[in-house]
């Protein structure tokens, strides 16, 4: 199992990687004319990831004695935070996916849009994900708050 101050750098490391993300999830939502619902969700899904990801941390630096004491929340915690590293990646691909050939290009060409056509299904499913995902840290931490 990691060290509490691992769990923490990892954290950290995982909200510039949200941020990223999502920057660029909302860059091929405007290069859309009209944005795609599945874009529009997974867009507002990653910054509310980003959200939760920061209020992990902060949670974590206020309470240091969390991991070192709860060997089943620190595990749940380790689990979620190699989930969350797993999807950021798959996340990662696709965008890289739907974007070759165009990342300069101010809005999505027709070759652009049927990459996103067949990619559809999965950034669906990464977003019910993170939605998943993030639904059980809160529990967590809620948990751990009362």
């Amino acid at each position: 199992m990691l060290e509490p101050v691992s769990v923490l750098t990892t954290v950290t490391t995982l909200i510039g990687v949200s941020y990223r993300l999502t920057t660029g999830v909302n860059a091929l939502v405007n290069r859309y004319q009209q944005a795609n619902l599945t874009l529009t969700t997974l867009a507002t899904e990653c910054s509310t990831t980003q959200i939760a990801l920061t209020n992990i941390e902060r949670f974590l630096r206020a309470r240091p004695d969390f991991l070192s004491h709860g060997v089943v929340a620190r595990g749940c915690l380790q689990t979620s935070i190699g989930t969350w590293a797993s999807i950021f990646s798959v996340l990662d691909s696709e965008l890289a996916r739907i974007n070759r050939g165009t990342p300069s290009i101010p809005r999505i060409n027709i070759r652009g849009r049927m990459r996103f056509l067949l990619n559809e299904d999965r950034l669906k499913e990464i977003s019910n994900q993170l939605r998943d995902l993030r639904s059980s840290i809160g529990f967590l931490l809620e948990s751990a708050q009362t």
